[in-house]
């Protein structure tokens, strides 16, 4: 992830008004996307620290874009999941990814069943998705192995 963000960053110094994202609310720029990207970033730093684990609702816009990019900013793991997945999946998806933070809309936050004992912090970003993590200290990133990134997603 480290050298995906670290790449689209240059990029869109480079082209900063090139398009970069269409999805159904509208075209982003990749100085747009980056911009926001770091702002997440910042938030990851001060939030939960180190480079985190995280559990991205994967929804196909800008927002799933700019979360990964931003976990790769502090060298984290991203673990894109499918908002349509079920409460039963996101358990095991809690098992077996043990993430540091949840980011998604609240709708999907509520329909997963995501444990607020757990996820009792939260922030706002991405426009209005919830920023949620643990005040436990962030997990290795070095339990993936040099993972980067974890997909759980229809037909996954």
């Amino acid at each position: 992830m480290w050298e995906l963000a670290r790449e689209f960053v240059a990029r869109a110094k480079s082209s900063p008004d090139e398009i970069a994202v269409v999805d159904a609310s509208g075209e982003y720029t990749a100085a747009g996307v980056v911009a926001a990207a770091t702002e997440l970033a910042a938030l990851l730093d001060t939030a939960p620290g180190g480079s985190p684990t995280v559990l991205v609702q994967a929804d196909n816009s800008w927002r799933t874009l700019t979360a990964a990019l931003a976990v790769g900013l502090r060298g984290g793991v991203v673990a894109v999941f499918s908002r349509h997945a079920t409460p039963s999946e996101f358990a095991v998806a809690l098992h077996d990814i043990a993430p540091d933070v949840v980011i998604a809309d609240r709708e999907s936050l509520a329909h997963w069943g995501v444990p607020d004992d757990r996820f009792g912090e939260e922030s706002t970003a991405l426009g209005g998705w919830a920023v949620r993590w643990s005040r436990s200290p962030v997990s290795d990133v070095g339990r993936w192995n040099g993972g980067i990134a974890i997909a759980m997603t229809s037909g996954s």
